[in-house]
């Protein structure tokens, strides 16, 4: 073994062992997940679920919650145990798709995949990726989130539709739309590509799915719950604060006159907030234009190249749409991270040179923002600082543009070769 491959399995060995500490240590705190075990409770109890103030979810997702306050009952340190166990067989799994896309491409061979189709996590295509996304796979830990059970069900849906098993991944995008809703982004996306047969199957499972809660609650205080969640917590515009790093968030600190964190003031100007909505909404739009230009036809091949590279960019804008964005939303660069790296440091085509090169430096930045901004690195005040300026937002807005410019390059050497 030379210096390179053991410089990367101790690297592995090193993570691996934070991640163990984590999930000990997570499994004895309440993290997040109190959060789910309250809305179990409320359920269980017959009382408001909306009388906590952290439960910010569809009233689906505290139905959902139910079995997991019942388990918390019995052992609250086995629950999280288990949750976090489950969760790094999630992170794991959806890796495996992710690589085998590649794969399936040709655009990696075969011994990027050891045995079985498993990850070699020491190869450099898989390693690279994994210590970029090191921090937002800690955050989901140590919160014990469930943002990376979220990812790997929206790879899973990608797979599934690849394979043309619409009613399954009808059935799992329905389900996590009704659980966080950020996931509709998926949906919307089929709805423009005119993918009608998963679109269809997936509003009959959003049906079915959201009149649970009808079942549960009763009609009438079904409909109430689902009133007082939209008007309240789903419609309102987006929160300043730095935690949250959403566009909508970052919108909101630099046109109008309120502070996302440490008494720091970034507004341009100080906007009414019904007119930052029209503005919010008017750049989101303009902003949409040109990628709904590049994935404007129809998928004739599925799982592609191009096809792919636009799975890929909806997950990676998926964290900074919603309107709440915590850094454990992150997780969902993971195929964006995978994809530009291999375009940028392994694609042996006849790309751009010097696109290529601004690319990377591009590249190297959305990282700095993305990664090297965590506590770790610069210490909890500069951490803070960076999230002000919205520092993870534009990393992945950067992270957004390379993918688009990726696309676009492709898409100009497929017609070359025509």
């Amino acid at each position: 073994m030379n210096k390179k491959e053991t410089g990367k399995t101790v690297a592995l060995i090193i993570s691996i062992l934070a991640i163990l500490f984590y999930v000990v240590r997570a499994s004895m705190r309440k993290g997040d997940f109190i959060g789910y075990i309250n809305a179990g409770h409320l359920t269980l109890n017959g009382q408001d679920i909306y009388s906590d103030y952290l439960n910010t979810w569809p009233p689906f997702f505290s139905v959902f919650c139910v079995p997991l306050s019942l388990f918390d009952d019995v052992s609250s340190i086995a629950i999280r145990g288990v949750w976090l166990v489950l969760t790094l067989f999630a992170m794991f799994w959806m890796m495996k798709i992710t690589v085998r896309w590649l794969h399936q491409l040709e655009l990696v061979p075969p011994f990027y995949l050891v045995g079985k189709k498993q990850i070699a996590f020491t190869n450099i295509l898989v390693f690279i990726p994994y210590v970029i996304l090191f921090r937002f796979l800690l955050d989901n830990l140590a919160n014990i989130q469930i943002n990376i059970f979220l990812l790997w069900a929206s790879v899973l849906v990608i797979d599934f539709f690849i394979k043309k098993k619409h009613t399954l991944a009808g059935l799992i995008l329905a389900f996590i739309i009704s659980l966080k809703v950020f996931p509709i982004f998926l949906l919307l996306y089929f709805i423009f590509k005119r993918e009608f047969k998963i679109v269809g199957w997936t509003f009959l499972f959003l049906i079915i799915f959201n009149a649970i809660p009808m079942l549960i609650y009763g009609s009438e205080q079904g409909i109430a719950y689902y009133a007082h969640w939209w008007n309240e917590i789903a419609s309102p515009f987006a929160s300043v604060q730095h935690k949250n790093q959403s566009f909508f968030s970052m919108l909101r600190s630099l046109f109008r006159n309120e502070s996302p964190g440490l008494d720091i003031y970034l507004n341009v100007m100080n906007m009414e907030l019904d007119t930052l909505k029209k503005v919010a909404y008017g750049i989101l739009i303009i902003g949409a234009l040109y990628p709904m230009y590049l994935f404007r036809n129809t998928l004739k091949d599925r799982g592609n190249a191009f096809a792919i590279l636009e799975y890929t960019f909806i997950l990676t804008a998926i964290p900074i749409l919603s309107p709440l964005a915590w850094k454990a939303y992150f997780i969902f660069l993971w195929p964006g991270y995978l994809l530009s790296y291999y375009y940028l440091y392994h694609d042996k085509s006849d790309f751009n040179l010097k696109a290529k090169k601004v690319l990377k430096i591009l590249f190297i930045i959305s990282i700095i923002l993305n990664v090297i901004s965590t506590d770790l690195f610069v210490g909890p005040y500069i951490a803070d600082l960076l999230e002000v300026v919205s520092s993870i937002t534009i990393g992945t807005l950067i992270l957004m543009a390379i993918l688009l410019v990726i696309y676009n390059e492709k898409r100009h050497l497929d017609t070359k070769s025509l």
